[in-house]
């Protein structure tokens, strides 16, 4: 059986698209069903149901998200959001109202109160008749009650006079010394005019109280009837919203009740307490969407405490620490009342803070500026602002890892985000998305002022996303990752002196070497490593593996030895007792010592132990795609048939035999390959794989060509006696041989012992 793959099967090729080098339109591929999740969700009238969208951030997918969500909340009802002072200036009351009327509700407010005083000061400085009629009868009055007590005090013999007290009684003789002597006759008249003084007194008071009773009805009367036109234009405008049209009414209600108990008749007196009677009333309009359409949706970047829910800020006057409503501000969470808010994961949770009372507001659905309560206190500013009732649906954009912490360790978090929408980057590797991803770079070229990309180069880059997800029939999308392509590749292109980017700069990207990738090469080639890729060697096999640095991976082929000697059959793994390996990896050592079983025969004893060692490794060892790597060295070990040097290999095996896939296909190959190629060897090497690996392949370039020219080959395996064929066997000698020569050797042993 030929188990060397043909060209045609490792060469990775597709049919590339034409561009449209005017069309600036930039679509995401795939993305229509998240959009559509999206609307479906949102269509659902629950508060609670904001969404966590599993997706990598990028400016193109915000802007599509935004574009379909406001389309979803275009029929959502807009409110514009006050705060408005009643009674206490520390306690404002929320009024929410339909779109444009909260400038309409404060502009009506002013009118109101800037009218009322228009028509109190008119009413203190205007003479009328009636009002002068009664001003002029309290003086009448007051004129004959004090002749009277004047008249009744000369007929005592005693002269009046005023003092800041009331009155005094003075004899009425020229001398008036402490030397002048009063009879009992003198003191019953002074107590007598004293009496009178202190009737004539309150009945002057009750005179003038009952004037002024008189001219506060007057001017209740009078502001009333100037004020009706204005009123009722007002409440006209807010008849169809009750919380307005009940505060325009409350508050005339009070200036109308209050100013009548100020007023004293002298304007002097009053002006002040009326300012301030009047001006107290306030309104704040915190949320204005008189120039909106419909609901807003921002993606909120700097989701902050104060971003998210709002300040109430303070000021400094005199000295002191002044507030009124004016100082609140609404956040991003009020201004999109009725839309949607939209934040990356990272930027949410890692703001403690802000995500303690985002969970707040949500669960309650209602927000309250309270967060620096304790911190305006210690300022003597105490306030209580009236919480508001939200209408605000909330998208988290971040990744698998941080939902399924959140999800398991936060109870609040499974409620509020009881929806999950994900975007899978791996897109197909189909025409359709292939010709979506040539016109993105397009726009990413013109948009950046990049060199234009040629047939061949927009081949390199299909080539480039599929290897990101090593699958040829799949492409990796990322809009951070086209741009990084392009910036990277126009940079190659102009040191190249080219007018346009070709497949040789796509391909530099790919050929990039990691420092620790370059001095692990340099080991090699200066057998600081010891490998061989010649000849053949009993016991040992050249395996593969990955080293995966999370910014970027690369394959290491690493040397793989057995010695068996007298024992029980048992497989000693040097990694494990040296506590090296891994838990998979020591689970697919265990196999191996079941599948050793199975392979020789079940009535076979093995009379030796297997020494299984990586060498000139000092890390730990994780995985099972050595696993086949391992079983052929102990079956070399064993039979004394050596293994080929020039392939390597790669592959997990069950206990049945069968060939299992492994990750990492490309880099392990590409590993393998950049050593050979270091040391000048690159004829009649390869790599076998498994099987099911295939659709993983996607290869370099320079490795293709090297395959073409069948100068480096790629095998493949389903079953370890596929691998037996391929490492150790030869036109002489069949799988079937090699394990029957282990037979017997363990026989032979087994036989001498006894």
């Amino acid at each position: 059986m030929d188990l060397a793959l043909k060209t045609m099967d490792i060469v990775y090729k597709v049919k590339v698209p034409e561009v449209q080098l005017d069309d600036k339109e930039y679509s995401i591929p795939q993305y229509d069903s998240v959009l559509d999740e999206l609307e479906r969700t949102l269509l659902i009238d629950e508060s609670n149901y904001n969404i966590y969208l599993v997706d990598e951030y990028s400016e193109e997918k915000i802007e599509k998200i935004v574009d379909k969500v406001q389309a979803v909340v275009a029929q959502n009802e807009i409110r514009d959001i006050c705060y408005a002072i009643y009674d206490d200036i520390k306690a404002p009351r929320i009024i929410t109202l339909k779109k444009g009327f909260g400038n309409e509700l404060k502009n009506s407010l002013d009118d109101l109160k800037n009218y009322y005083l228009e028509v109190l000061y008119d009413f203190y400085n205007r003479s009328t008749e009636e009002k002068d009629k009664i001003m002029e009868g309290i003086q009448i009055k007051r004129s004959r009650l004090l002749e009277s007590l004047v008249e009744m005090a000369k007929q005592e013999g005693f002269k009046l006079k005023p003092s800041s007290s009331g009155f005094v009684f003075l004899p009425d003789e020229d001398d008036t010394s402490d030397s002048i002597s009063f009879d009992e006759e003198k003191y019953k008249a002074i107590n007598k005019l004293k009496q009178r003084a202190r009737e004539i007194l309150e009945d002057i008071k009750n005179c003038e109280s009952d004037g002024l009773q008189k001219i506060k009805e007057n001017l209740l009367k009078f502001v009333t009837e100037e004020m009706n036109i204005i009123k009722a234009q007002c409440f006209k405008t807010f008849e169809d919203q009750s919380d307005a049209l009940r505060y325009l009414k409350y508050v005339c209600e009070n200036i109308e009740k209050n100013v009548i108990d100020i007023f004293s008749g002298n304007i002097e007196d009053d002006e002040d307490k009326i300012i301030s009677l009047i001006s107290k009333y306030n309104i704040n309009v915190i949320v204005d969407n008189s120039k909106i359409e419909s609901p807003q949706v921002i993606y909120e970047e700097d989701p902050t405490l104060q971003n998210l829910i709002g300040t109430v800020d303070y000021d400094i006057s005199g000295g002191n620490y002044v507030w009124d409503v004016s100082m609140i501000k609404a956040g991003t969470i009020l201004k999109c009342y009725g839309g949607c808010v939209i934040v990356r994961a990272r930027d949410i949770f890692s703001s403690v803070s802000s995500y303690l009372y985002l969970k707040k507001v949500l669960l309650n659905h209602k927000l309250k500026m309270d967060f620096n309560k304790i911190y305006m206190e210690m300022h003597g500013i105490c306030i209580d602002l009236e919480p508001i009732s939200i209408n605000t649906r909330f998208i988290v954009i971040g990744d698998y890892e941080t939902y399924n912490i959140l999800y398991n360790g936060d109870e609040d978090f499974k409620y509020i985000f009881n929806n999950r929408i994900q975007y899978d980057n791996c897109i197909n590797n189909t025409e359709e998305n292939r010709k979506k991803l040539a016109q993105n770079l397009n726009c990413i070229t013109i948009e950046k002022k990049l060199l234009n990309l040629n047939e061949a180069a927009l081949h390199e880059v299909f080539r480039h996303l599929s290897k990101k997800v090593e699958d040829r029939d799949k492409l990796f999308y990322d809009d951070m990752e086209l741009k990084k392509i392009c910036l990277d590749a126009d940079s190659y292109a102009r040191k190249r002196n080219s007018n346009h980017i070709e497949a040789v700069d796509i391909a530099r990207i790919d050929k990039y070497e990691d420092l620790v990738e370059k001095h692990l090469l340099e080991n090699y080639e200066q057998n600081y490593i010891r490998f061989n890729v010649e000849d053949k060697c009993i016991g040992s096999v050249n395996g593969l593996s990955v080293i995966d640095l999370g910014y970027m991976s690369f394959g290491r082929p690493l040397k793989i030895t057995c010695s068996c000697y007298k024992g029980d059959g048992n497989i000693m793994d040097v990694q494990k007792e040296s506590n090296l390996s891994g838990n998979i990896h020591n689970k697919s050592v265990n196999i191996l010592k079941g599948l050793i079983s199975k392979m020789l025969g079940e009535d076979v004893d093995i009379p030796f132990d297997f020494n299984v060692s990586f060498e000139q490794v000092y890390g730990k060892v994780e995985g099972d795609s050595a696993s086949v790597a391992e079983l052929l060295s102990i079956i070399s070990s064993l039979s004394k048939i050596p293994i080929r040097q020039s392939i390597a290999v790669t592959g997990s095996v069950n206990q049945f035999g069968d060939i299992q896939a492994v990750g990492g296909i490309n880099e392990k190959i590409e590993g393998f390959y950049k050593l050979c190629n270091i040391k000048g060897k690159i004829d009649g090497k390869g790599v076998l794989i498994p099987k099911s690996n295939l659709k993983n392949l996607v290869l370099d370039y320079d490795i293709e060509k090297q395959i073409i020219k069948s100068k480096f080959s790629i095998y493949i395996m389903e079953s370890i006696e596929d691998a037996l064929e391929v490492m150790m066997g030869s036109s002489k000698i069949s799988s079937k041989d090699i394990i029957d020569a282990a037979i017997k050797e363990a026989k032979k042993i087994s036989k001498s012992e006894n």
